[in-house]
């Protein structure tokens, strides 16, 4: 019986084959893309044509006055050849990139190299047989005299770096105007600024400035102050209000009157629109905090914690002697401020304090904190 139901069972089965036709079969030719398992490319950052990093124009200015643009270019290529973000890049890694002839980033001469490594050591690097330790953003500021990251910061491109000194420097200078570009409705908007003013900020020249306004490709407009036309006024009395800005101005369009009249004018700064494009932020309230706390407390910086300063008094007395003028109140003895920030532990017969930077008060007579 279950002989006859399992034969039954593959007439069946055999019946149902030769109703259904099989699956027809296509060999693939190759390997189908959909079928190929593409590898992990590594993340490789753009061609030095199309690659830019982030540049505070206020770093830029400081750079160009205390003449550390060589170095200083160094440092923000180092900067960009840190892709990983770790700190650090390879001496050989660097003199692979920068001096190999065939290098898109190649830069300089092996021994040139050696020399500005050996310049910036200390200000913009730390180097030891394996690494080139790059000193942080906020450092580099507070050694040059920043105070703080001002303006907003601009995209500067990589091959501008690679390129003649004199390109880089009035690329710096040009960042400075970039910064400060504003894009409204109506277009671009600057402040007018003076060439003096700009000679303190970056210790450039005013007839440098224009070589490097030429060179970047800074856009300046001039702005005038056309006063009463000649002859209403004494010229003598204009000269010496206006000094030697004031020369004659001849309206041939008529904007100020009659067409061909001449006014008295004088020449008022400039205006001027920088070629970078601004970037984000990022953390800058972060980096300009860090400058300031840099220069007043050395290498400990806005987040130095002051350590706790043990000392021993054998009486309350004489620590009140120690700490300054003090007044009894209770079992304390009060400074100017109140004792909550302090903590002191008196053992036998005198008392250990243990005070934070300036000490409010210490504890007398029995255990216990203040």
């Amino acid at each position: 019986m279950r002989q006859a139901n399992e034969r039954a069972e593959k007439t069946a089965n055999a019946a149902a084959n030769q109703a259904w036709p099989a699956r027809p079969h296509f060999p693939l030719a190759g390997n189908p893309a959909w079928l190929q398992t593409q590898p992990d490319e590594p993340v490789t950052k753009p061609a030095p044509a199309q690659a830019t990093l982030k540049l505070y124009p206020s770093l830029a200015l400081a750079l160009l006055k205390k003449e550390q643009v060589a170095c200083g270019r160094v440092w923000l290529l180092l900067r960009y050849l840190d892709a990983a973000g770790r700190g650090w890049v390879a001496p050989d890694e660097v003199r692979q990139l920068l001096t190999e002839p065939n290098s898109s980033l190649y830069l300089f001469e092996a021994r040139q190299s050696r020399k500005l490594l050996a310049q910036g050591d200390g200000l913009f690097w730390q180097r030891d047989e394996a690494h080139i330790w790059l000193v942080g953003l906020e450092r580099v500021a507070a050694a040059v005299g920043e105070e703080g990251l001002a303006g907003k910061p601009v995209a500067l491109p990589v091959k501008v770096l690679l390129g003649p000194i004199g390109d880089v420097r009035a690329h710096l200078y040009a960042s400075f105007h970039s910064s400060r570009t504003k894009t409204e409705r109506t277009g671009s908007q600057s402040s007018p600024i003076s060439r003096a003013t700009l000679t303190d900020l970056s210790g450039v020249s005013p007839r440098t400035q224009q070589a490097y306004e030429k060179k970047a490709e800074v856009t300046v407009r001039r702005n005038l102050a056309v006063g009463s036309s000649v002859g209403t006024v004494c010229a003598q009395e204009q000269a010496w209000r206006q000094g030697r800005v004031l020369f004659p101005f001849t309206d041939f369009r008529g904007k100020q009157g009659q067409a061909g009249q001449t006014y008295h004018a004088w020449q008022l700064p400039n205006t001027y629109f920088g070629p970078h494009a601004h970037l984000g932020r990022g953390r800058g309230r972060h980096h300009n905090r860090q400058p300031a706390g840099l220069r007043r407390h050395g290498d400990a910086g806005n987040g130095r914690v002051g350590g706790l300063v043990q000392r021993y008094y054998e009486n309350g007395a004489s620590a009140g002697e120690g700490m300054g003028e003090v007044r009894p109140r209770g079992g304390v003895l009060a400074g100017e401020e109140s004792a909550a920030g302090c903590s002191g532990v008196v053992g036998d017969g005198g008392a250990v304090v243990s005070v934070r930077n300036r000490v409010a008060g210490v504890l007398e007579g029995g255990g216990g904190k203040p």
